[in-house]
């Protein structure tokens, strides 16, 4: 679903957007989107993110971009339309483009406001770094890659779309850091296995071969938006956080997996940290996540995860009374 959402669903709403995405303050009014349209395309996509990962509904949606690796969608989006004004800027029909708007008869601020003006401004700082990066991997500038040639156009775009993937890194980094900072390690949002590592895509490998339940129990796991009840309590819909096993401490992922003392939780933690080779939480969910989501499926005890309860989307509606029965399958007979 992941792959899905990057490779179908994004370029469908990006198509086009270096030229409507102009999501700059001090623009003119004529062609830029507006800030409540920008911060709608992140909320719808958060909702989104949530049903791709089966994440409980209120959790964090920077934790969900983190585990998923995904940008926020506005990010892209000027990302995306400044790297293609970078990779003509150059090009005559952008240098006659931008005479036009100097004949325009324009002021100089509303020139300057104006929002392709604007673009070519980043556009320009987005290929200055870009030449750094040429020069700084391969010890020289390619000087043909950037006047506009037309024949080197190829990897003037390849160049330029790794270096925008080195901003949009870097911006959802200092993101990142500035949500774990927010977090005291002590408080129970500050224990998240997934706030004790760096911004980046080894989260992902930690969900390959699992299934889709064994791969929403680990996310739940691992952001600490659990049906347990030290989640809930904090939700104000547990009146306490007491482990209901041995109440001796929060229940809490964390308690289930290391410090529970109860009888039922003996004999399977003991297995899990044979087959582990490990007590250490954070080594037992990301080096061996499959063993840790079967451990909390069977043994959390959370209605969404029980066995007896069916975890396909949808769900069949049973016949009533009034309703005929469907009729037989036929038979296949073997040929003689």
């Amino acid at each position: 679903m992941r792959q899905l959402h990057v490779c179908k669903l994004l370029p469908i709403i990006a198509y086009g957007c270096a030229a409507w995405f102009f999501d700059y303050q001090g623009t003119i009014r004529q062609g830029h989107i507006l800030q409540h349209l920008v911060k709608q395309l992140d909320t719808l996509q958060g909702e989104l993110l949530v049903q791709i990962s089966g994440a409980m509904k209120n959790t964090s949606r920077i934790l969900l971009r983190k585990e998923l690796h995904i940008y926020p969608l506005s990010h892209s989006l000027r990302i995306k339309a400044t790297a293609h004004h970078a990779s003509v800027y150059d090009t005559e029909h952008a240098k006659e483009l931008r005479l036009i708007r100097e004949r325009a008869g324009l002021c100089a601020h509303r020139l300057k406001a104006h929002p392709f003006t604007q673009l070519d401004i980043l556009a320009a700082k987005l290929k200055n770094m870009a030449q750094l990066r040429q020069k700084r991997h391969n010890g020289h500038v390619t000087e043909g890659m950037w006047n506009g040639d037309p024949d080197w156009a190829q990897g003037r775009q390849y160049t330029i779309k790794q270096t925008t993937l080195d901003m949009l890194n870097f911006q959802a980094s200092a993101a990142w850091e500035q949500y774990q900072s927010s977090h005291v390690p002590s408080s129970p949002e500050g224990k998240a296995l997934a706030l004790r590592e760096p911004w980046g895509k080894r989260s992902l490998n930690y969900y390959k071969k699992l299934n889709r339940k064994q791969s929403t129990m680990l996310l739940h796991c691992r952001t600490g938006w659990i049906g347990l009840r030290s989640h809930l309590k904090r939700l104000n819909l547990q009146q306490s956080d007491r482990c209901p096993h041995c109440d001796n401490g929060p229940h809490c992922v964390e308690h289930l997996f290391i410090h529970c003392k109860h009888n039922s939780l003996a004999l399977p933690r003991k297995r899990l940290f044979r087959e582990a080779g490990t007590r250490n939480l954070n080594t037992i969910v990301t080096k061996h996540p499959q063993l840790a989501a079967n451990f909390a499926i069977t043994n959390f005890g959370i209605e969404q995860f029980s066995v007896n309860r069916s975890w396909k989307t949808a769900v069949k509606r049973s016949r009533t009374e009034s309703e005929p029965l469907p009729p037989p399958k036929k038979q296949r007979t073997l040929a003689p």
